[in-house]
């Protein structure tokens, strides 16, 4: 009986060494926080461009830059959840004329942490929501063959175009620490948006206007501010 006694107290102490060993095991690493972030859209801008230039006024530059911000909680093994937005800018000019096409969007943040260490979490995921943009038009590119009585300054005509949409914006994407509460968080992905709405907003321009709801793959880097925590376990 004694025997069998220390034999049971034996593989109890065992039992809940290898118990402990289990749960210190399971420690939930995650981080939260936010901050600015700054990227480009690679956007294929070939019909706003051509349309742009055949109604006479200056092609835009092709870049298509972006600058917005965002915040969000993760965790490794977990879900990550916050929002984010965008606002987005391709500008041209040639003398008193001036084009520029622009768009802002933001929405729901929502992924899932796939790896990572109590110093970086990489998360797949993507962005669900909405926005709105403007090709914009200043000037009349006829405006050089008719006279102008001296001593008036005629009022910069402008045209404009509206878009509203619908996307959604896959991404993976790698955060990292560089101190307790300052990292970088780098995010490539690709924005669609198989639901927009195109319109003459302003002007008397042409109604037959192209699609401006912007699509196509992006880099983003942001700059995070929040920091790790790291629970259970020892």
């Amino acid at each position: 009986m004694k025997i069998l006694h220390r034999s049971g107290i034996a593989a109890l102490c065992l039992l809940l060494l290898a118990s402990g060993g289990i749960v210190a095991q399971q420690r939930a690493i995650g981080f939260g926080g936010g901050g600015p972030s700054f990227g480009m859209l690679f956007m294929d801008l070939a019909d706003i461009r051509t349309f742009t230039t055949d109604a006479g006024f200056p092609d835009l530059d092709g870049t298509v830059w972006l600058a917005g911000g965002g915040g969000r909680g993760v965790e490794i093994g977990g879900l990550s959840l916050g929002g984010a937005g965008w606002g987005a800018w391709s500008e041209g000019a040639s003398g008193e004329l001036r084009s520029s096409y622009a768009f802002g969007w933001g929405g729901f943040d929502i992924g899932y942490g796939i790896a990572g260490t109590a110093s970086g979490i990489l998360t797949v995921g993507a962005l669900i929501g909405g926005g709105g943009g403007e090709l914009e038009w200043i000037g009349d590119p006829s405006s050089g063959s008719v006279p102008v009585p001296l001593g008036i300054v005629p009022e910069p005509t402008r045209t404009a175009y509206g878009t509203i949409f619908f996307g959604i914006a896959p991404y993976l994407d790698m955060g990292i620490l560089l101190t307790d509460w300052i990292g970088l968080d780098v995010r490539v992905g690709y924005l669609i948006t198989p639901v927009s709405l195109t319109w003459l907003d302003a002007g008397s321009g042409n109604g037959d206007a192209p699609s401006l709801a912007p699509s196509g793959a992006y880099v983003r880097i942001s700059l995070l501010f929040g920091g790790m925590v790291v629970s259970g376990g020892d």
